[in-house]
C-alpha cells in the first residue's frame, strides 16, 4: 500500500470533518432506516430526471423503486461519505461495489457506481469525499483498478471523475435502461497507479498551503507617534 494512503487509513479516511465510512446497520452514526434515507436523498437530489439521481446511479439495474434499491444496497458493502458537525454526521453522498473481476488470491478490480446529494453539489468538499471514498475501496479490498459507466450525455460526471484519473475506455450499446429503452454507456478505468499519483500530489499540495499559513509574519517596529501637541492658547 502506498504511503498516502496508510496515512488516510490510519486516520480512518477522515480529513478534518469529511469521512468515508463503511455502513453498517444500526452502528453509530447510521440508524435502523438508514437506507431508506438514502433512498429519499436520491429522490429528492433532482436536476432533470423526475427521480432525482436514482437513474442516473443505478442505470434501472436495479429499478428505481424503493424495494428494488433497498434489497441492492442491503447485499453488499456500502460506503457512506458525509461531514461531522460536532456529533452529527450529514450524509454527501456513497459508494458501493457492483461486480468484482479477479480473484483475492490473484488480482482484483471492480465496477462501482457512486451517488452524490444536490445539497453538496458545486462544494469543495465534495472533491475531497470522492477522494476519501475511492481511497477506502482501493485500500480496505486491495483493487488494481476501479471502473465506472455513464449515461452517454452525462458529462458533469465525466469531468469530475477526470480530476481523480479516470479515462474513458469505451462504449457499450444497449446496456443501460432510460425511459423503457436499453441505451449505451460509456466505460471508464481508474488505475490504482494513477490514483495513488493524485492523492500524494493532493496532500503534498495541502502539506505546503499549510506551512505558508502557518509562517509567521515578520515583526514591524512600531511606528514612534508624535508627541502630543499642546495648544498654548488654553494656557
Amino acid at each position: 500500500m502506498s504511503v498516502a494512503f496508510d496515512g488516510l487509513k490510519e486516520d480512518h479516511y477522515r480529513i478534518g470533518d469529511l469521512q468515508a465510512l463503511r455502513y453498517e446497520r444500526n452502528t453509530p452514526p447510521f440508524y435502523d432506516g438508514f437506507l431508506a434515507k438514502i433512498y429519499t436523498l436520491c429522490r429528492e437530489s433532482k436536476r432533470r430526471s423526475g427521480d432525482g439521481i436514482l437513474t442516473a446511479t443505478f442505470g434501472n439495474n436495479p429499478a428505481s423503486n424503493f424495494d428494488s434499491i433497498m434489497q441492492f444496497l442491503a447485499a453488499r458493502p456500502l460506503i457512506v461519505l458525509g461531514e461531522w458537525r460536532g456529533e452529527e454526521f450529514h450524509e454527501a453522498g456513497f459508494a458501493f461495489p457492483v461486480v468484482a473481476c479477479g480473484s483475492k488470491d490473484t488480482e482484483l478490480s471492480q465496477f462501482a457506481g457512486f451517488g452524490m446529494f444536490r445539497k453538496y453539489w458545486g462544494t469543495e468538499e465534495l472533491p475531497v469525499l470522492a477522494m476519501l471514498g475511492l481511497t477506502y475501496m482501493f485500500a480496505e479490498w486491495d483493487l488494481k483498478a476501479i471502473h465506472g459507466t455513464r449515461f452517454e450525455d452525462n458529462l458533469l460526471t465525466a469531468r469530475f471523475m477526470a480530476q481523480f484519473g479516470f479515462r474513458e475506455d469505451g462504449f457499450i450499446p444497449k446496456y443501460q435502461l432510460r425511459d423503457g429503452k436499453l441505451v449505451g454507456a460509456v466505460v471508464s478505468t481508474l488505475l490504482r497507479e494513477d490514483f495513488e499519483a493524485y492523492v500524494e500530489r493532493w496532500l503534498l499540495e495541502q502539506f505546503q498551503s499549510d506551512e505558508v499559513e502557518a509562517e509567521p509574519e515578520p515583526e514591524v517596529e512600531p511606528k514612534k507617534e508624535d508627541p502630543p501637541q499642546m495648544n498654548l492658547a488654553w494656557l
